[in-house]
């Protein structure tokens, strides 16, 4: 049998890192056991990010069509949580945002304005309190992968990868290691 190409992959790669995505994400809200309103939307959250990460590996693109109405599904029923928990949102989506448009335009193009507003959506995900985690968890994983690319030569200096899918891989990490305003 021979090697997965990058046809192959391209083609059935994003779908299958998204199924893993899904999985991983109601295995968190399991592990968590929150209450079934948290559980549920926790998972619609999770759900229209892996579907943005899927949509980034296959086009490198992330529509506004799909953030937006996202951000403002996240934002809005976290305010039906509570005060707490309506003010851990809106941190946790200003504080990402303007971490992510920080470095978007320090970097000079090395990461899309698309990444930095779903980073703002995975920031109101995990709160105020699960921003740095994150942030930090995503940066982490995106560079190890991006230095073993360069190092076996399948990736240029200036290639680009899609960052969505890090950003919520670490949306995930942070929800089931931190106790955060969603699943606590």
């Amino acid at each position: 049998m021979g090697a997965l190409s990058y046809a192959a992959w391209r083609r059935h790669g994003p779908l299958a890192a998204g199924g893993l995505g899904l999985a991983a994400a109601a295995g968190v809200a399991a592990y968590k056991a929150p209450d079934p309103v948290r559980a549920g939307l926790g998972l619609a959250y999770l759900g229209l990010l892996v579907l943005m990460a899927v949509y980034d590996l296959r086009t490198l693109r992330v529509p506004n069509r799909l953030v937006f109405p996202a951000m403002v599904f996240t934002l809005g029923t976290a305010a039906l949580l509570g005060p707490m928990a309506a003010f851990q949102a809106l941190g946790g989506w200003l504080l990402a945002g303007v971490i992510l448009l920080g470095v978007a335009v320090a970097g000079r193009g090395a990461m899309g304005f698309g990444d930095v507003k779903v980073g703002a959506v995975c920031g109101a995900v995990v709160g105020l309190g699960g921003v740095v985690p994150m942030l930090a968890a995503t940066f982490v994983a995106g560079g190890a992968l991006a230095a073993v690319l360069l190092v076996l030569r399948v990736r240029r200096p200036k290639d680009v990868v899609a960052f969505t899918p890090f950003l919520v891989g670490a949306t995930i990490f942070a929800l089931a290691y931190y106790p955060l305003y969603l699943w606590g």
